[in-house]
C-alpha cells in the first residue's frame, strides 16, 4: 500500500511520508483516529530512517492508545433510553494521559 502513496508524484519517498503525516495531522484534528493512524502508519513505511521515523511511530502508538481509550470509554458510558436499567456496567469516563495525542475532543 506505501509504495503506491501518491505513487504517480515525482515526489521522493520522504517528501510522500511528510504528506501521509500531514493528513493524518488534519484526520486527528476531525476525530478520525483510525484514519489518522493509518495515514501514520504509511508514513512511517515511506520514510526511510532516523529521527523522524521514530517520531511517526510514537505518534502512530500514541493514536493508537486514544482509539483504544475512544472504545472503552463508549463501553463505559449509559444507554440513553426509556428503562433506567444498563445492559452492561456503567462507569467513569477513562482521561488522557497529559502527552498522549488524539485526547477527547470534548
Amino acid at each position: 500500500m506505501a509504495e503506491r502513496f501518491l505513487s504517480n508524484s515525482t515526489f521522493s519517498p520522504a517528501r510522500r511520508a511528510e504528506a501521509a503525516a500531514a493528513l493524518a495531522t488534519a484526520f486527528q484534528k476531525l476525530g478520525q483516529l483510525g484514519a489518522a493512524e493509518f495515514m501514520l502508519k504509511l508514513a512511517s513505511k515511506l520514510e526511510p530512517s532516523g529521527e523522524k521515523l521514530r517520531l511517526l511511530k510514537e505518534r502512530a502508538r500514541a493514536v493508537a492508545a486514544g482509539r483504544r481509550r475512544r472504545a472503552e470509554n463508549e463501553a463505559r458510558r449509559p444507554i440513553i433510553h426509556e428503562p433506567l436499567e444498563q445492559d452492561r456496567r456503567v462507569r467513569p469516563r477513562l482521561e488522557a494521559d497529559p502527552g498522549e495525542a488524539g485526547g477527547n475532543p470534548q
